[in-house]
Parts: structure tokens; C-alpha cells; sequence
């Protein structure tokens, strides 16, 4: 296996963003346990990523919580209501 094709292949951005499936992980995983290279790349993705994240974030505007409650609220109220019958 060629280990540094195997960092360009963009699994570990996969990995670091939760989109491989089990078998997939549990590979990445594996090589980055057996491989220093391949853990010291996957610890910068995700720390690239957490970066990038907290360069990136907004808080809501005001009130924006209790619009998505309510709204949450009249979509149940919705679906308890009883159907009428015609």
C-alpha cells in the first residue's frame, strides 16, 4: 500500500466529517494506528476542520429559537388533531 496515496484519496476528510460507513472507519482507524503518517494527517484534517468551524460560526439571530419551537409546537399540535371523518 502506498500510504501517502492513501492520505491524498480524501478518506480522512470523510473520516473527520462522519461520512464513511462502519468498514471504512474501522480501515482508517486501523492505519492510523499503524501508521504514524497517516495519524499525524488525520489529526490535522480534524483540527483544520474544528478551525475552520470556529472561524465559521454565526449566533442565530434573536427570537430565532422560539420561532423553531413554535413551530415545532403547531406541527405537533397538527398531527394530535383529530381527522374528521366525511
Amino acid at each position: 500500500m502506498n500510504i501517502q496515496e492513501y492520505i491524498e484519496s480524501g478518506i480522512l476528510e470523510e473520516y473527520a466529517l462522519g461520512v464513511l460507513d462502519e468498514a471504512q472507519r474501522a480501515e482508517v482507524e486501523r492505519y492510523a494506528a499503524e501508521y504514524p503518517e497517516v495519524r499525524q494527517e488525520l489529526d490535522l484534517v480534524q483540527q483544520g476542520l474544528e478551525s475552520y468551524a470556529q472561524a465559521h460560526t454565526q449566533t442565530p439571530p434573536d427570537g430565532m429559537r422560539e420561532r423553531v419551537l413554535a413551530g415545532w409546537q403547531a406541527a405537533i399540535r397538527q398531527e394530535a388533531a383529530p381527522k374528521r371523518l366525511r
